[in-house]
């Protein structure tokens, strides 16, 4: 009986071995949130299991610095940008381009555009936002209240926390580096 019992044991070990062997736990994924996080370079990331982490963003192309303006239209708290890109014209420019596109004659052209008595012109030809993403370490520049001329330093959170102003749209002067905005001066427009 003893042997029997023995035989048993052992076999039993082997059993309960066995199904560790060959089923070491569960395999299931972790189901995650279907949440997106914005990267730098304007595409967007998923939650990967097994922790749930964000997957990583792509690197961001080392592209040349370029200027531009542009109306902010609109901002999101992380750092995402909808930019509407303009032109500053003046002088004789402004009021031949004018004079095109609001067809009005340019010996009237100040009645057309009341901006013309300050001999500017912001051309904003078509009404699409290109998407950027705000650098962390951004250097932000606007102006101290709506109407002055002053200018002054602001964070990344004061920035995104009082723009777009849609009462009070004035361009921005912006430095780009691939998607991502290094450097935004707000513009004081007379």
């Amino acid at each position: 009986m003893n042997k029997r019992i023995a035989i048993g044991g052992v076999l039993g070990v082997v059993v309960v071995l066995g199904i560790f062997a060959f089923y070491p736990g569960d395999k299931r994924e972790a189901a995650c949130t279907l949440e997106a996080k914005l990267c730098p370079d304007g595409s967007s990331v998923g939650r990967i299991p097994p922790d749930c982490d964000f997957a990583p963003c792509p690197a961001v192309s080392r592209t040349e610095e370029r200027e531009m303006l542009g109306f902010v239209r609109t901002t999101g708290q992380d750092g995402s940008l909808g930019i509407d890109e303009i032109q500053f014209l003046s002088g004789d420019e402004a009021r031949r381009l004018g004079a095109e596109d609001t067809e009005c004659p340019e010996e009237r052209i100040e009645e057309c555009i009341p901006s013309m008595n300050n001999d500017f012109y912001i051309r904003n030809r078509e009404d699409a936002t290109e998407q950027f993403m705000l650098a962390d370490d951004a250097e932000i520049i606007i102006l101290t209240s709506p109407g002055s001329p002053l200018l002054g330093p602001v964070t990344r959170a004061e920035f995104l926390s009082r723009f777009p102003r849609p009462d009070l749209m004035q361009p921005f002067k912006m430095t780009v580096r691939g998607n991502v905005v290094t450097r935004l001066e707000e513009q004081y427009t007379p």
